[in-house]
């Protein structure tokens, strides 16, 4: 059965248990010893015709700290790597021909930086710790912090850049894709438990089908994994380092399926083959996950071939990611396609939890279905101590996940949904269609809920689809890496304003965003 929960009963059964997904009950001081982290690893993001000075993929994993070591994950993974001919969708025969080491797929990018490391946490000064106010009785009571700055997102901010010296000493930086991300203010020194990627990379049937000196499609890989529970950066840090490696060995298995990619109406066994992929990825990742036990980590992918209509978006948990669509004639970006956040409550999903015996809570405002979209009140399953102790259990805020092991025998699963999205689709039965193709550019955003509990997706999409498509020729909007500063920042602003009183919190904050480059 499932718990129908009132607002006090809410607040007092989650006292007794312990919480993953959302923010603690109390607030703490800031992550201040963190790591010292390299900011730059290359002079180049991604430059595929030059890649000395990029360390390889390879070289990373291999001085990665042990997964089972108590270190493992403490600090974020930032930089930029090559991926050699292991990382890569290229046929064996190419190691074969014996310059192996000299073939070059592309790059895996993380966030250029952890901004918790170059900017000074609002949330420790005392110039935010709001107002003391009483009630009619006299009694103190909390209040909401007093943050009267305007937003990061308007030109009348006081914004100043983190990373402005990175971009000045780079002024040609490619603006088609960025990636950042800022370490939450939590209770105890709690590591940044967010990880994502953003990767290029040329598959090999694409790279056969053009000349040496012909500028070759790439594809698209990217994702966010937002980590929850006592060791859950170790779950995500370990999705993000394995899943390139991963999901392309799974997708080697049928190289023929490989070649049909590149076709523009590739169909239903191709389909069915990157979905099965993406699959498999998924349950190896959870089956073979560092952790098992008090940890666990949302999945959100999306693939993109290089070349062709589709658009592969995987998803477990309630991480987001987003296809949108911006006019060149308006100047305004809308949502295309948006994954299903796994939230307990949803019908099928707490069908299979209650069928495997799981108890699920549930907050009166989605039972009346009057929650806004930067709602914070959730559904969650109730995950049994091991040892029968009720006050040691666990209350998720996801139905599906990667890791959090002890609750598979409560329905908890890993598989994804995936979804296809097909670009032809956008313009079927829209008049005048070739205007319209030749109007529209396409982007992805990736973001974690640090992100969308307090800024809504559209506003995120608006922000970042300018940034990507106007920055170029109008100097006054900023170009994407600060335009994922700006919206976390703001983001961390408006989490310190809904902050009470002795309560200061900040989840952690991962922006990413990446053109999608369909042939013309």
């Amino acid at each position: 059965m499932f718990l129908v929960l009132g607002f006090v009963a809410l607040l007092v059964v989650s006292t007794l248990l312990v919480l993953r997904g959302s923010p603690p009950l109390r607030s703490s001081k800031s992550l201040d010893d963190i790591q010292a982290q390299q900011i730059i690893i290359s002079a180049r993001t991604q430059n595929l015709d030059g890649v000395d000075g990029l360390t390889p993929y390879a070289t990373l994993l291999a001085t990665m700290p042990d997964r089972h070591s108590l270190n493992y994950g403490q600090v974020p993974l930032t930089g930029v790597y090559v991926l050699g001919e292991g990382s890569m969708l290229r046929k064996p025969s190419a190691a074969a021909s014996g310059n192996a080491g000299q073939v070059i797929g592309g790059s895996i990018q993380f966030p250029l930086v952890d901004l918790s490391t170059l900017i000074t946490d609002e949330a420790a000064g005392p110039q935010h710790q709001g107002l003391l106010m009483r009630n009619q009785f006299g009694i103190p009571i909390r209040t909401k912090m007093q943050i009267t700055e305007d937003s990061f997102l308007t030109s009348r901010s006081s914004f100043k850049s983190a990373i402005a010296d990175y971009q000045h000493a780079n002024p040609d930086q490619k603006v088609d894709h960025a990636l950042l991300t800022r370490c939450g203010y939590k209770m105890g020194k709690v590591p940044n438990q967010d990880r994502s990627i953003i990767i290029n990379f040329v598959l090999d049937a694409v790279e056969n089908k053009y000349e040496d000196n012909e500028i070759k499609p790439q594809a698209l890989l990217m994702g966010i994994f937002d980590g929850h529970g006592a060791i859950g950066h170790a779950v995500s840090h370990f999705i993000a380092l394995e899943f390139p490696k991963v999901f392309c060995t799974n997708m080697r298995k049928d190289q023929g399926a490989i070649g049909s990619l590149i076709h523009p109406t590739h169909g239903d066994r191709d389909i069915q083959y990157i979905r099965k992929a993406l699959i498999e990825t998924f349950l190896e990742l959870d089956g073979n996950e560092p952790v098992k036990g008090n940890g666990g980590s949302t999945a959100s992918v999306l693939f993109y071939p290089g070349l062709g209509s589709k658009v592969y978006i995987a998803n477990t948990g309630d991480s987001t990611t987003i296809i949108a669509a911006y006019s060149k004639t308006t100047g305004i970006s809308k949502i295309i396609v948006q994954n299903r956040k796994h939230k307990p409550h949803l019908e099928d999903e707490r069908q299979r939890i209650e069928n495997a015996g799981g108890q699920i809570m549930i907050p009166p405002s989605l039972l009346q279905g009057n929650s806004d979209g930067l709602s914070k009140e959730t559904s969650r399953v109730v995950i049994p101590d091991k040892s029968g102790n009720p006050f040691n259990s666990l209350a998720l805020a996801m139905s599906r996940s990667i890791g959090d092991f002890d609750g598979k025998a409560v329905g908890l699963i890993a598989e994804p949904e995936v979804d296809v999205w097909d670009e032809h689709d956008f313009y079927k039965g829209q008049e005048l269609a070739d205007d319209l193709k030749r109007d529209t550019e396409f982007f992805a955003v990736s973001a974690s809920d640090g992100v969308y509990d307090v800024l809504t997706p559209q506003e995120v999409v608006e922000y970042l689809g300018r940034s990507l498509f106007e920055s170029r020729n109008n100097g006054d909007i900023p170009q994407p890496l600060e335009a994922c500063e700006r919206l976390i920042r703001e983001a961390s602003r408006l989490w310190l304003k809904e902050s009470g009183i002795g309560m200061a919190y900040r989840d952690d904050i991962t922006v990413g965003v990446s053109r999608i480059n369909f042939p013309a």
